[in-house]
């Protein structure tokens, strides 16, 4: 009688989609290219769609200086609250798989465990609800709160108790956030037609005389600013200026084309 050879544990097929997860994670997550290339591109968009692309952006790009690009993703983020909170559901999603990933989640039962992982649970929603709340309103942040809450569970119950059918829909919510859900809103908040910086009504001398032109605030200087001129297609420098109550530049892409 011939021997059969021993079959495979059962849990062997298991472990290397663990794995697969873990190094997924640690490179934070599932569509992390693309949220890399959302959060670079998207501010170079709403830029050149609002100012009329081109030579303009270039300007604009130039006068603002490397420091003060953050103003653009600043200022679409505080117009746009779909925006704001889907940005903060898939950032709340990636740095908890990427800690969980390198071992942050407890997977003991004592107290002091358990109030661990109770912070991990719910500091972040409740920071970025309450945030979404004051900006937005509170609706924004409960549906922010509720949104990191169903992610968040879904990685720290796949690190705590390895549940496969959480990790396949906590993973595919994610994927759908980052690769469909983010992408569109931020391409919505670009192409609006709306300023990223507050508009004003500024006098400006343009060599020939003065006179009162809409300017994009990019800066401050004495008693004046220095922006964009919506007139006269420049940067210029303005005094006496006075808040534009609408920062609408131009239609939105959708009606413009």
């Amino acid at each position: 009688m011939t021997t059969q050879p021993a079959r495979p544990a059962p849990s062997a097929p298991s472990a290397p989609s663990e794995q697969s997860m873990r190094a997924a994670d640690r490179r934070g997550g599932p569509g992390h290219s693309v949220l890399l290339a959302v959060l670079l591109a998207l501010p170079a968009i709403k830029v050149a769609w609002t100012v009329g692309g081109g030579r303009a952006a270039w300007e604009v790009f130039v006068v603002l200086q490397p420091a003060n690009w953050v103003d653009i993703p600043i200022g679409m983020l505080l117009s746009s609250p779909l925006l704001a909170a889907v940005l903060a559901v898939v950032v709340s999603r990636v740095v908890i798989a990427y800690f969980a990933a390198r071992g942050a989640v407890p997977s003991g039962r004592s107290r002091a465990e358990m109030v661990r992982i109770t912070g991990l649970f719910l500091v972040t929603p409740f920071a970025f609800g309450t945030l979404m709340a004051v900006f937005y309103g509170p609706w924004w942040g409960l549906g922010t709160g509720l949104g990191i809450l169903a992610l968040r569970y879904g990685v720290l119950a796949a690190y705590r108790k390895g549940h496969r059918k959480v990790v396949a829909t906590e993973t595919a919510a994610a994927l759908l956030l980052i690769v469909v859900v983010l992408p569109v809103a931020g391409l919505a908040s670009a192409l609006n037609g709306e300023s990223w910086a507050p508009v004003l009504h500024c006098t400006v001398d343009d060599g020939e005389g003065t006179d009162r032109q809409r300017v994009i605030e990019m800066g401050r200087q004495g008693n004046g600013i220095y922006g964009w001129s919506t007139d006269s297609h420049a940067v210029v420098t303005g005094t006496a200026c006075a808040l534009d109550e609408s920062r609408v530049v131009r239609e939105p892409w959708w009606r413009d084309v």
